[in-house]
C-alpha cells in the first residue's frame, strides 16, 4: 500500500492511479489555479470518482458534503460527528495527555486514545479508521494501532521550552486549519496564553482570505504577530502584505505586524511569560524563525504581570516600529550556555533542512514518474496513429502486416511490457 497526501493545489492529484480516496474537507482554496469555487469542487468530484475501490469522506464538512452529493461511486463510507456518519465519533475529550474518544461503527463502539491533542486529530483518526477497516482489517487492531500514533512533523510540533515558555510549529495555512490547531492548543495551554506567529502564504490567498485569518486569529489567540507574505510560486503583488491581516483585526492591541524577523523574535521574547505557548503558523519557511525566538528567549528576562482584564491581552501590544525596542539583557546566559544553545539550534536547523530536501525530492520523483508514464502513453498512441496513417497512404502493401501487429497487441500473442508502454 502506498499512502500519499494528495496535492490539489495545481490539479496534480487528478493524475494519480487512486484506489482509495480519503477526503477530510473541501475548503475553497488555490482559486488562482481553479478560478471558481464550483471548479474547485468539481476537481474533488473527479478525484473521488477515479478511486477504484473506496471513497471515505467527511460527514461534517460542508464542502465535502457538496462533493458527495455529486458522486455516484458504489462504495462510499462517511466519518465524523454527524449522527448519520458510517463511522461516528462521540465523547471527545482533549487535554495535555492527548485526546480520547469513541468510534461507533457497524453497531459496535470502540474506545480510542491518541497521544496527540485536539478534536481535529480525533476526526482525522476516524477517517483513517474508516479507510483501513474498509480495506478489510479488524477494527480492534486498527484502534490499537491508532494508539501508537505520536504525531507528525510540522503539526503542533514542539521545538523547545525556555523558562516555561513553549515554542511550537504548525503547517496551518488556511483559516480552517488555523482554527483547528489553535482550538487544540487551547485545550493544553492551561493558564498560559496562546501567541500566534502567522506567516501568510501566497499573495492570492492573503488578498482573498485576510479577513478570515484575522477573525480566527483574534478569536482564538491571545496575541498575534504577523510576518510578511511568503510568496511561494507567486510574484509579489503591490499592496498585498501581512498588514492586510493585521489591519483586519477589530482590536488593534491584539496584533503586531512585524515584517522584520529579527525584530519579531525579540518582540516575541519581550512579551513572553512562563506558561505561554508560541505557535508559528504557515506552510512556508516560518519555522526558520524558531531558532531566533528560542535564542531571544534565552537572552531576555521573562516579564510578569503584562496582562490586562480583557482576556489576557498583552499590554501594550505594539511593534518595535511603534514603541522602543525591549532591552536585551545578555548577562543571564553564560558564553558556554550560549555556545551550546547555538550548536543545538544549528543542528536542529540542519536536520530540518535535510528532511525538507528529502521530502521535496520524493515529491518531485512522484511527479516526474507520473509525467513519464503520461508521455509514454501519448508516445505509444502517437506511433500507432502514425502507422495507421502511413498504411492508409501506402495502401494494401502494408495493410496485412498492420493487421498482424493489431492481432499481436489485442490478443496478447506476444508479451507486451505495459510498463514500457
Amino acid at each position: 500500500m502506498f499512502v500519499i497526501e494528495a496535492d490539489e493545489s495545481d490539479g496534480s492529484f487528478l493524475l494519480y492511479d487512486t484506489k482509495v480516496a480519503l477526503i477530510t474537507n473541501v475548503d475553497a482554496d488555490h482559486l488562482d489555479h481553479y478560478g471558481t469555487h464550483d471548479d474547485f469542487d468539481r476537481a474533488f468530484v473527479e478525484f473521488a470518482s477515479r478511486a477504484d475501490e473506496l471513497v471515505v469522506i467527511s460527514s461534517d464538512d460542508a464542502g465535502a458534503q457538496r462533493v458527495r452529493g455529486q458522486l455516484s461511486h458504489p462504495n462510499i463510507v462517511s466519518f465524523g460527528e454527524s449522527a448519520d456518519a458510517d463511522v461516528r465519533i462521540t465523547d471527545i475529550e482533549s487535554g495535555p495527555s492527548g485526546v480520547t474518544f469513541a468510534l461507533n461503527y457497524a453497531g459496535e463502539s470502540h474506545r480510542a486514545h491518541l497521544e496527540v491533542s485536539g478534536r481535529h486529530n480525533a476526526v482525522n483518526a476516524a477517517g483513517a479508521f474508516a479507510v483501513i477497516v474498509g480495506l478489510g482489517f479488524d477494527p480492534a487492531r486498527v484502534i490499537s494501532a491508532l494508539a501508537a500514533f505520536g504525531g507528525t512533523e510540522r503539526r503542533f510540533e514542539l521545538h523547545g521550552v525556555v523558562d516555561g515558555v513553549s515554542v511550537y510549529d504548525d503547517y496551518a495555512h488556511h483559516p480552517t486549519e488555523v482554527e483547528a490547531i489553535l482550538s487544540a492548543a487551547r485545550t493544553v495551554v492551561g493558564g498560559g496564553r496562546l501567541i500566534a506567529v502567522h506567516q501568510p502564504h501566497t499573495y492570492s490567498r492573503t488578498a482573498a482570505m485576510s479577513g478570515e485569518f484575522a477573525q480566527v486569529l483574534e478569536a482564538l489567540a491571545d496575541h498575534t504577530i504577523v510576518l510578511d507574505v511568503y510568496g511561494a510560486r507567486e510574484d509579489p503583488v503591490t499592496g498585498v502584505t501581512g498588514q492586510l491581516v493585521s489591519s483586519a483585526f477589530k482590536n488593534s492591541s491584539a496584533v503586531a505586524y512585524i515584517p522584520d524577523w529579527s525584530e519579531a523574535a525579540h518582540y516575541a521574547a519581550s512579551i513572553a511569560s512562563p506558561g505561554d505557548f508560541f505557535i508559528t503558523l504557515g506552510c512556508g519557511d516560518v519555522y526558520r524563525i524558531i531558532p531566533s525566538i528560542l535564542s531571544a528567549l534565552h537572552e531576555s528576562p521573562r516579564p510578569h504581570g503584562q496582562t490586562t482584564s480583557d482576556g489576557g491581552r498583552v499590554q501594550p501590544a505594539q511593534s518595535p516600529a511603534q514603541s522602543p525596542a525591549p532591552e536585551v539583557k545578555k548577562e543571564r546566559a553564560t558564553p558556554a550556555k550560549r555556545k551550546a544553545a547555538s550548536a543545538s539550534l544549528e543542528a536542529r536547523k540542519q536536520l530540518k533542512e535535510a528532511v525538507k530536501a528529502r521530502k521535496a525530492f520524493e515529491r518531485n520523483e512522484v511527479r516526474r514518474f507520473t509525467a513519464h508514464l503520461r508521455r509514454r502513453r501519448i508516445t505509444f498512441f502517437t506511433i500507432v496513429g502514425s502507422v495507421l496513417g502511413l498504411a492508409i497512404f501506402v495502401g494494401v502493401g502494408v495493410f496485412s502486416p498492420l493487421m498482424a501487429l493489431q492481432e499481436v497487441v489485442v490478443t496478447g500473442t506476444t508479451r507486451v511490457d505495459a510498463q514500457a508502454i
